[in-house]
């Protein structure tokens, strides 16, 4: 978690987020991972509501589902997207295998972005802990009813 990118660009801000994992030892070869994320970005802007951006790239350089998350210091223009400006990226890295969770933890996190205390609160935080204290409270598992009404579904 970065609380303050110091990159004034999306694709330096994608750089940064791609470094930070591959120091922690979540990417195994950096270069051609930030490529793959460019490749997708460029296929389709992933910025969103509420000023989020949320590249991400399923690839074989990644053993394990992870993200980072970095918080701007201004507002950045998203790879030609004309929406909002993003303020928070989040860089997903996704093993081929992990799809499924991979969905479920976007999931989690648009259910995260639909509580303007929280975001709020994400975009003021001061350190990586204020951030981490934050996303501790997202679960992972869809509300009740969403899941009873899930249930009910029937596929031929």
């Amino acid at each position: 978690m970065v609380p303050r990118l110091r990159s004034h660009d999306a694709a330096a801000a994608v750089a940064e987020l791609c470094s930070v994992m591959h120091r922690e030892g979540r990417v195994e070869e950096l270069l051609p991972f930030y490529n793959e994320v460019i490749s997708r970005e460029n296929l389709s802007s992933t910025a969103t509501q509420p000023g989020w951006a949320m590249p991400h790239a399923r690839s074989q350089h990644v053993k394990q589902l992870c993200f980072a998350v970095g918080l701007t210091s201004e507002p950045l223009d998203w790879f030609g997207n004309t929406g909002e400006p993003v303020s928070a990226v989040f860089l997903f890295a996704v093993p081929d295998t992990q799809a499924a969770a991979y969905l479920q933890l976007v999931s989690a996190l648009a259910r995260f972005s639909r509580d303007p205390l929280r975001v709020e609160r994400l975009v003021q935080a001061a350190d990586r802990e204020a951030m981490f204290e934050l996303f501790q409270q997202v679960s992972l598992r869809p509300p009740r009813a969403a899941a009873v009404g899930m249930s009910r579904l029937r596929f031929p």
